[in-house]
């Protein structure tokens, strides 16, 4: 009597491998990142991404949104325990003098939450000026991002050595034309 074997295709253990890189973070799908356990979501980015062009009139890059967004967890925590701190409003309308200024407009909305933290980040940024307390700040920010668990969904970059990359995959061949 014969026996039955059953075969696998290669390509089936591809699209499965594929899938689960893909997937991205290993927490809830729609997950952007996951910053020592706190997700910042798809919709998070996308909300940033979508108030920053209507402000500006540009287009921005997701990935660059969502580096941005795991960014200021850290430099919005470290400014505010040294006193460098603005509220919504503030951003509000710090933004709404950037949209008159560039041509753009304010969302009819307002501002998503995840805009707000990350024009808020921008803003302490811009204000830091020389000396002793801002290289305080950017040594405690950098210590603080040191020490974080980071984690990328590959669809926005990953992290190497601290700055985000694209994800390369050896197995993808460019057609060199």
């Amino acid at each position: 009597m014969a026996r039955l074997r059953l075969v696998r295709p290669a390509h089936a253990w591809l699209a499965a491998a594929l899938g689960l890189a893909l997937a991205g973070c290993s927490a809830a799908p729609g997950t952007a990142a996951v910053v020592d356990g706190e997700r910042i979501t798809v919709d998070d980015v996308n909300e940033a991404a979508a108030d920053y062009e209507a402000i500006s009139g540009q287009d921005v890059l997701p990935a660059a949104v969502a580096y941005s967004l795991v960014d200021a967890r850290f430099i919005n925590d470290v400014a505010a325990d040294h006193g460098v701190a603005f509220s919504d409003a503030q951003v509000a309308d710090f933004f709404a003098e950037q949209a008159a200024a560039a041509g753009g407009q304010m969302p009819a909305d307002g501002l998503s939450d995840a805009f707000l933290e990350l024009g808020r980040s921008l803003m302490i940024s811009a204000n830091l000026g020389a000396g002793e307390s801002t290289e305080t700040i950017v040594e405690d920010y950098s210590a603080a991002r040191q020490a974080a668990d980071v984690e990328m969904n590959p669809r926005y970059g990953q992290l190497v050595d601290g700055q985000l990359a694209p994800v390369t995959h050896e197995w993808l061949v460019g057609s060199g034309a």
